[in-house]
């Protein structure tokens, strides 16, 4: 629960707060949150201990102030922190299975 779920549906929640933000219809928003939490590859990978579904919220997590970034304009530090940290912790993540 802790290291597959409960990292699910923050990146879900994420995924709402970017798609609230960004999507003018409804039907793109349902189209969008259904995709993303039914129509991925991820979902089998629930069921075990790996390290691609922390690596896929990892990226989800450098999105949203990616997209803060250069959408809105943001020039806060902590944005880059957060992007940068985020994107190498997918590296870092999905860096085993490489070698």
């Amino acid at each position: 629960m802790i290291v597959n779920w409960l990292p699910q549906v923050i990146s879900l929640t994420v995924i709402a707060m970017l798609v609230e933000r960004n999507a003018r219809r409804d039907f793109g928003k349902l189209f969008v949150l259904f995709a993303a939490s039914w129509a991925t590859p991820l979902v089998p990978f629930t069921s075990s201990l790996n390290n691609h579904s922390p690596a896929a919220v990892c990226v989800v997590l450098a999105t949203y102030p990616l997209l803060r970034v250069l959408n809105d304009g943001e020039r806060r530090k902590r944005f880059f922190a957060l992007v940068g940290f985020f994107t190498a912790l997918t590296f870092c993540l999905e860096l085993p299975p490489l070698c």
